[in-house]
């Protein structure tokens, strides 16, 4: 059978051993799991629009305002929490071909109050069944442990619950409670080297979730700022874009982006068409005559979407310099000083969100 799971933030200890758990489901060599990162309403979308799910986990925070509308805690494109319309979850899941046979609408210990008006909602556009509650510390691993054997024995949802509630956990069934439906798995890995892989994947660390939004935006050419500079200056501007990285922000830098042996010029125009954000750099060596020919061209792109334009004076920047005209109109970070903060100032101007942390 194959399963996908997806942890939303806020989470933490819990999804854990979410992950653990579904490693000791797999040891039965009866099951295929993926995990869902980042956990964001489009990843979860390209999944089942990729390949099928019999049994869906989605271990999130929800909220409810009485009993007509719910939202769960996804994660936008930059990792901060995103609600979710309980409704449009429950369509795109409906929707899906073929749609999940079981959703197991997990929460936090102590934190489940909402997810039967989620569950309701997911029903109400057509998920066949739904399993919602809490994932304790406790009966959590073992609930799931036996619900997934019971359903690889082709026991019903019905059935599944039962065993689930046999081994601690107190959990709900929303829906029909028909046998889950079973997608034939790949031919399956000797046994040995199945146990091993799922050993290595509950012992493996968890995985970075900077990198790994980081890796997803690359992926889908969504760039969250263009570096643009003059060669000399490229040392500091690398810095900057490490530190820019290491926030969640994706830049754009030549060196990084552009690969060996192609018209790197046609690349960077098709780039320049998506990239939400351009960030002018000028150090002491001013403006070469292709970083001005580069900006005209290219920060006319930026200017034509209404996309913030950011002049940026490096810490060796002159005292007075020489901003060209049509850079003068925009706002500036200046590196020279440190009060108020330069690298936050930029954050800013790239993200649109205030952030006053280190």
């Amino acid at each position: 059978m194959l399963s996908a799971s997806l942890t939303g933030p806020g989470t933490g200890e819990a999804a854990q051993r979410l992950a653990q758990a579904l490693a000791q489901v797999g040891l039965s060599g009866q099951w295929q799991h993926q995990t869902l990162s980042p956990a964001t309403e489009a990843r979860l979308r390209q999944h089942l629009g990729a390949q099928p799910c019999d049994v869906l986990h989605l271990l999130v925070e929800a909220q409810a305002v009485g009993a007509a509308y719910a939202t769960v805690s996804f994660e936008d494109s930059r990792g901060a929490p995103r609600k979710l319309n309980a409704q449009a979850l429950g369509q795109m899941l409906a929707q899906a071909t073929p749609a999940p046979s079981l959703v197991l609408l997990l929460a936090p210990e102590g934190r489940a109050e909402a997810h039967a008006a989620v569950g309701a909602a997911l029903r109400a556009k057509g998920v066949a069944a739904v399993v919602s509650g809490e994932f304790g510390r406790s009966s959590g691993g073992p609930a799931l442990l036996a619900l997934h054997q019971s359903l690889a024995q082709g026991g019903s949802a019905g059935d599944a619950l039962q065993a689930a509630r046999q081994a601690g956990a107190d959990w709900v069934l929303q829906g029909q409670a028909a046998p889950v439906r079973a997608v034939t798995m790949p031919a399956a890995v000797p046994a040995p080297q199945a146990v091993a892989a799922a050993i290595v994947a509950a012992s493996a660390p968890a995985p970075d979730p900077i990198a790994a939004a980081l890796a997803a935006k690359r992926a889908a050419g969504r760039f969250d700022v263009f570096l643009c500079h003059n060669s000399a200056d490229k040392p500091a501007v690398k810095l900057i874009g490490q530190r820019l990285k290491a926030r969640g922000v994706l830049p754009w830098l030549d060196e990084w982006e552009l690969p060996p042996g192609q018209p790197w010029q046609a690349l960077l125009e098709r780039q320049i068409e998506s990239i939400a954000s351009a960030a002018v750099f000028i150090g002491a060596a001013g403006i070469s005559p292709w970083h001005q020919q580069e900006m005209r061209g290219f920060i006319s792109a930026f200017v034509d979407r209404q996309s913030p334009v950011i002049p940026v004076l490096l810490p060796d920047a002159p005292a007075k310099p020489e901003l060209p005209i049509f850079l003068r109109q925009f706002t500036w970070v200046d590196f020279r000083q440190s009060d108020p903060d330069p690298f936050q100032r930029l954050l800013w101007g790239v993200t649109g969100q205030r952030d006053d942390g280190p």
